[in-house]
């Protein structure tokens, strides 16, 4: 169960300034159990979806059967930059409140067409933040990830391999090399993020060509297994490059290891929407089930024969206090997310909330809610979209409602056959969005909205 949203006292220093100020040194050294961690992103990995063994499979082949396997597990939002800020903070992007990058689609566009919000707020802990403070080495390893640098603050080393421009590979030479070289720079514990985007359509235009669609093509509307063969293959490959990375690591503390990504993509399937269209291509610009259903695989520092599977929903926000918790550290207060370790018995009223632009998406046991406000200059962070929320009772328009489980790729909207269970669903999703996702008192002035809703940003935020 999620947590309601308190305005409560941090239990940790404030941070000012651009970034976290020095942490205070530990009054102990860490044990020399404290655990090793390492979170390994692929933005474009999709979960398997409908019982059929694709992208997710491949990936996870590679690192042998993982502890315990989330089969329902959902980002935050479909946009990269934006859930990995959500992950790292352990909160939903509006109540940051945090918004998007501008991207032209392929060409990244200077810092100072950024919106104000285009970053993590000063006074908001991280996660490599308070392991910082528990003697913790941290760093991030990116390639090619659009806006990688907003994060950089957050930790004690970040390394960028590949710019987004010219859009290829990951180096895995270098990154073999580097990460290596960070790794045994020290004694202490490690919390290493890898976020690589190598099957984003953007960043690996070969998926384009591997599927038979183009970049900056309409595309003609296909099965969803068009696209599966080539995402398998592709992330079988990053699976086994980063798989012998670690590897070949020195193991003198326990290591997990969470293999996921921040967003999926579409897979050329064009159902989804009221009226029922979406672009069909490789996109990661709607929210919808494909684009924020994520694996999620936890590895454990023993081998397992048998992997643990639990079918609870669960958000990535769930990562920092599960991560927290083996380090031995104290995350701070109100955060919504609970340890995923902990799950013995699955809950099925959990759920796991989403949103983009004018976009909101609740999960809940077999069904997903979906909303769109139909806004002009969307943000997820504007208030006219909550009150759209409160005001909308156009289910076809507005709403549409799944059984993600039979029907991953929402061809069948069950808003009127299960008019009792929306219902519920729709009071839920005002609740959230009004008390833990709602934005903080103050964050917008009016000026401030304004420039919001008048900066150009990736997708529809």
């Amino acid at each position: 169960m999620k947590h309601p949203w308190f305005a409560a006292i941090l239990l940790l220093p404030v941070v000012v300034g651009c970034s976290p100020v020095a942490a205070p040194a530990p009054v102990a050294a860490p044990p020399p159990a404290s655990p090793d961690l390492v979170v390994l992103l692929v933005p474009g990995l999709a979960a398997d979806l409908g019982g059929t063994p694709g992208a997710e499979a491949a990936l996870l082949n590679a690192f042998g059967p993982p502890t315990v396997r989330f089969s329902a597990a959902y980002s935050q939002s479909p946009a990269p930059f934006v859930s990995l800020g959500s992950l790292l903070t352990g909160m939903y992007a509006s109540a940051l409140p945090m918004c998007g990058l501008y991207d032209d689609g392929m060409h990244p566009v200077d810092t100072t067409d950024r919106a104000w919000c285009a970053t993590i707020p000063q006074n908001r802990h991280t996660l490599p933040d308070v392991l910082g403070i528990y003697g913790y080495r941290t760093a991030l390893f990116t390639s090619g990830l659009h806006g990688a640098e907003v994060y950089t603050p957050q930790f004690q080393t970040h390394v960028e391999l590949n710019g987004l421009w010219p859009h290829r590979e990951t180096p895995w030479t270098d990154l073999s090399s580097t990460f290596d070289d960070w790794w045994n720079a020290g004694d202490a514990p490690h919390f290493a993020v890898l976020a690589l985007p190598e099957l984003m359509p953007t960043c690996r235009p070969e998926l384009l060509a591997a599927t038979g669609l183009q970049a900056g093509a309409m595309p003609v509307p296909g099965s969803p297994s068009n696209g599966g063969a080539a995402m398998a293959a592709e992330s079988g490959k990053v699976g086994a490059q980063v798989a012998a990375i670690l590897k070949a690591l020195p193991s003198s503390r326990p290591r997990w290891v969470v293999l996921s990504s921040t967003n999926a993509v579409s897979m050329t399937a064009s159902t989804g929407l009221a009226g029922g269209n979406v672009v069909p291509s490789l996109s990661n610009n709607f929210l919808l089930e494909r684009t924020v259903h994520v694996p999620l695989a936890i590895y454990g520092p023993t081998p397992v024969t048998e992997t643990r599977q639990v079918d609870q929903v669960v958000e990535l926000t769930d990562l920092f206090p599960t991560l927290a918790k083996l380090a031995g550290a104290l995350p701070p207060a109100g955060l919504p997310g609970e340890d995923l370790l902990a799950i013995t018995t699955p809950d099925p009223n959990a759920w796991a909330y989403a949103e983009f632009g004018e976009f909101l998406a609740l999960r809940q046991g077999p069904l997903m809610l979906s909303f769109r406000s139909y806004q002009h200059h969307p943000t997820a962070m504007d208030p006219q979209l909550t009150q759209a929320l409160l005001a909308a009772r156009d289910v076809q328009h507005s709403f549409r409602l799944h059984d993600v489980t039979t029907d991953p790729w929402q061809a069948t909207d069950l808003s009127a056959a299960q008019s009792a269970r929306f219902e519920e669903l729709r009071k839920l999703l005002i609740t959230i969005r009004t008390g833990v996702a709602a934005p903080p008192d103050g964050s917008l002035d009016p000026r401030k909205l304004w420039d919001l809703r008048m900066s150009p940003s990736q997708g529809y935020w």
